[in-house]
């Protein structure tokens, strides 16, 4: 019988605690049955030896399962850290067929020669019995998620119509803002005066001087207010505008993006746009988009309800020519062939 190896040190040395009294108990047991005496002297020797160093290998094996258990540790942190940085891939059976969300699993195994190196996404749910979908292929599943990028791609049309928004937006907030210094400006000059002339009128000494040093009290507190408010004011706006550019330029065409980058960088982008990719099939079945993407997706559909006939209320729920919503795969008898392995490399 294969038992599952130790996750804790306590897990551990309890393991080994249970095998040493184990063997010790059988050699107690053997010794107090009447055949035992009847065994010749040579083999009751050769037995209590025989007990007696499996009972110290075990003990000496205490630092190995040690540093087995380190080495569970740290498999298990890197399966965490795969999870974090890959964990937008889900399950599109369960999604579709029990409304649930479960995570797909990536599993790397080698041919049967040695000589080649197969990779698989399976559902969670297979090792808990609870999901029936089939392995699927790394390379189909990557090369349907690149095709899927195509569906999120904003038009050209809408992306120069929000760049001309931007740049009115952005022409007005321009000139609000060097309104809004020209005013502070002007506070700030009328105050100014309002001083000067207050100190004129304080070298009288017939004047109520209390009354105009309350005023210059007031003066104050009113110049620090207005001096604030102009540190606020920001009249270069370019370095925004070139952010809004950049992301448009992305989102203009993010399937060639996704298409050109390497692995690692293609992280990223599956992190930054979705939240769940639905897998079933080697297809991708659905997907859950973040914000902001959703609402722009959804902004460009409503723009381009009024120029297509359909209806703007229900045009603003997926993306353009899109629907997000989890669908049946069209190859959904499909299986990739071979049988993997049980090595499990990372989560996804």
């Amino acid at each position: 019988m294969i038992e599952q190896p130790p996750f804790t040190l306590k897990a551990a040395y309890k393991q080994r605690e249970r095998w040493v009294f184990g063997a010790m108990q059988a050699l107690a047991h053997i010794r107090q049955q009447p055949d035992w005496m009847r065994l010749s002297r040579k083999d009751r020797w050769h037995i209590n030896v025989i007990i007696r160093l499996r009972v110290l290998t075990y003990a000496l094996g205490f630092p190995v399962s040690l540093l087995a258990l380190g080495s569970n540790v740290v498999v298990l942190l890197i399966l965490a850290a795969e999870a974090v940085r890959e964990g937008s891939i889900w399950c599109g059976q369960c999604r579709l067929e029990q409304h649930v969300n479960r995570r797909m699993i990536l599993m790397r195994t080698t041919g049967r020669h040695g000589t080649a190196d197969y990779g698989y996404f399976f559902c969670r749910g297979v090792q808990d019995h609870v999901c029936g979908a089939p392995y699927s292929s790394i390379d189909r599943v990557e090369d349907a998620i690149a095709e899927h990028y195509k569906t999120i791609r904003l038009s050209p049309a809408f992306v120069a119509a929000v760049r001309d928004h931007i740049e009115a937006a952005l022409d007005d907030q321009v000139a609000a803002q060097q309104l809004l210094r020209k005013n502070l400006e002007d506070q700030l000059a009328q105050l100014a005066t309002k001083e000067d002339n207050l100190l004129d009128l304080a070298a009288d000494s017939s004047l109520p001087q209390e009354r105009i040093r309350q005023r210059l009290r007031e003066i104050a507190c009113d110049r620090q207010r207005v001096t604030e408010q102009l540190s606020q004011v920001h009249g270069d706006l370019s370095s925004g505008r070139a952010l809004l550019d950049a992301h448009l330029n992305l989102l203009e065409n993010p399937y060639e993006l996704y298409l050109h980058a390497s692995e690692a960088t293609r992280r990223k982008p599956n992190q930054a746009i979705f939240a769940h990719v639905y897998v079933a099939h080697d297809e991708v079945v659905g997907d859950d988009i973040r914000s902001p993407l959703r609402e722009l997706l959804a902004a460009e559909r409503g723009w381009e309800a009024p120029h297509s006939g359909r209806n703007a209320r229900d045009s603003t729920q997926y993306g353009p020519g899109r629907d997000s919503a989890p669908h049946r795969p069209r190859n959904a008898k499909s299986r990739p062939e071979g049988r993997p392995g049980q090595t499990t490399e990372s989560l996804a």
